[in-house]
């Protein structure tokens, strides 16, 4: 499913899509409320808008996606890959973020507030903005 056109598509919730690749596609305005995307190849992708909230991303690799705008409310991020992310002004209100690697991501406008983010690499991160209130440390 590498560069697949999945604009507007809508995840049953629960529905598992475990290292499902989709290198490069397109999903903006697209919603995975509650679905698995474990250990999942989204390098590149474009997930602009999109509705991650609860979601299962733990072990994904995200590097240089774009998420613009989109909700992670809540979302499992433990150990993923989102180097170089951009994440402008997203929501990852209460999201898992325990060693995750966010080194040189844009999370300028992000709302952090009570995230996980014991032991994440946030390295050249852009945290301009960003609401990192609530227990950021786990």
């Amino acid at each position: 499913m590498a560069e697949a056109d999945l604009t507007g598509a809508r995840a049953v919730d629960g529905a598992s899509f475990r290292r499902v690749d989709l290198r490069a596609a397109r999903a903006d305005g697209s919603s995975w409320t509650g679905a698995s995307l474990r250990e999942a190849d989204l390098r590149g992708a474009t997930l602009i808008r999109a509705d991650l909230s609860g979601a299962d991303l733990s072990g994904a690799n995200l590097h240089r996606a774009v998420l613009k705008n989109a909700n992670l409310s809540k979302a499992k991020l433990d150990a993923a890959l989102l180097t170089a992310v951009n994440l402008f002004q997203g929501t990852l209100e209460q999201a898992n973020l325990t060693r995750a690697d966010l080194r040189g991501s844009n999370l300028y406008g992000c709302e952090l507030l009570d995230a996980i983010l014991a032991e994440a690499r946030l390295d050249g991160a852009n945290l301009k903005a960003t609401k990192l209130a609530g227990r950021s440390a786990g």
